[in-house]
């Protein structure tokens, strides 16, 4: 699943494959971009693993409780709805 993920992110590819991020480091980040939000690994190269894998623990605890809040102020979960 990692090495399909990665092939989504060229920025986060590039700093993996010239050694600047570690496989834990990756692995960790490409949890949580997107396409549209991949931006420089800059941070992740400074932080230790640990430090990576916190943050985006805490980055999925956050859009787990804005989708629930959503969820609350509607009524009825937003992801679920029908589309057409």
């Amino acid at each position: 699943m990692f090495g399909h993920r990665l092939g989504e992110f060229p920025l986060v590819r590039a700093a993996f494959e010239a050694g600047e991020l570690s496989y834990s480091k990756a692995r960790a980040i490409t949890r949580v971009l997107t396409p549209e939000t991949e931006e420089d690994p800059h941070l992740a190269q400074q932080a230790s693993a640990v430090q990576v894998e916190r943050v985006v623990r805490g980055y999925r605890r956050c859009l787990a409780a804005t989708s629930e809040a959503a969820d609350d102020a509607y009524g009825a979960p937003l992801r679920r709805l029908p589309v057409g």
